[in-house]
């Protein structure tokens, strides 16, 4: 997903239920992350920039129905 198409369905989504808290998630494996999350640049070994949001310790749930 692009940059752009981020910022479209969020301000989408804000014009239809307002300005939430960004709660993302893995329903496969039932992991929720929310807080404070991280925003950079993130480089791979070949040179490919990407934009990262980081979740690292924003992990609200990880039942996983054990």
């Amino acid at each position: 997903m692009l940059v752009s198409q981020l910022i479209r369905v969020l301000q989408n989504t804000m014009k239809e239920v307002g300005n939430k808290e960004v709660l993302i998630t893995d329903g496969h494996r039932n992991f929720h992350y929310r807080g404070k999350y991280s925003v950079g640049i993130f480089e791979d070994i070949d040179g490919k920039s990407y934009i990262d949001i980081g979740i690292g310790n924003c992990l609200e749930s990880d039942d996983q129905g054990s």
